[in-house]
């Protein structure tokens, strides 16, 4: 009998952990809104709908986003992935998303280590990246330097560092947010490689 009943509860257990793992879709005229949310993902879930615009995939336990993560959502113009434990970015994790138009990647455990120089380069529209509250000791400037059409940047602000060349080709940036900001003078030289 306590044997039967440790099974129901373990199976119980089972299937509530299952249910809560699955995304929920919401679709509303052309957008098609995918919430994972928080549900203890530890890898880009596959049952993802295809048609897809926004996924949000924030608050979960993802660490690494692998190759081709993302291959079949071409759809997706806008993807969040904050304090989703992130401290690894494959150089091709992004490919196959070429509508994105906006990616939050706050409040992760990124350095200047985890994006590969090409990581974005699969991304043509990206208008709108948040880097911010990471752990960037460095601006991360090979990884900026493809992004020319990037409207919006936020990012931690380093104290004693310039905008080098990677900045020079954000010519259409019009929004610029340090978060968290450690900078404590702003000298001449800050944005000397930027245009705008």
């Amino acid at each position: 009998m306590n044997v039967l009943r440790i099974f129901y509860l373990v199976l119980f257990f089972l299937i509530n952990k299952s249910l809560s793992s699955k995304c929920t879709t919401t679709r509303t005229g052309n957008d098609v809104f995918t919430d994972c949310h928080g549900r203890g993902f530890r890898y880009v879930p596959r049952n993802v709908p295809n048609d897809t615009t926004c996924l949000d995939l924030s608050d979960n336990e993802l660490s690494v986003i692998s190759n081709f993560a993302f291959f079949r959502l071409k759809y997706v113009s806008s993807l969040k992935l904050s304090s989703a434990q992130i401290s690894v970015i494959e150089s091709k994790a992004f490919s196959g998303l070429v509508k994105l138009t906006s990616l939050d990647l706050r409040n992760n455990t990124l350095d200047i280590h985890s994006l590969l120089e090409n990581v974005f380069n699969s991304l043509p529209f990206l208008r709108i990246l948040d880097l911010s509250q990471n752990n960037f000791h460095q601006y991360p400037e090979k990884v900026l330097e493809n992004l020319s059409d990037l409207e919006r940047l936020s990012i931690n602000g380093i104290n004693e560092q310039t905008f080098g060349n990677g900045f020079r080709s954000l010519s259409k940036l019009t929004y610029l947010n340090f978060h968290p900001c450690s900078i404590t003078r702003i000298d001449n030289l800050m944005f000397l490689r930027t245009y705008n």
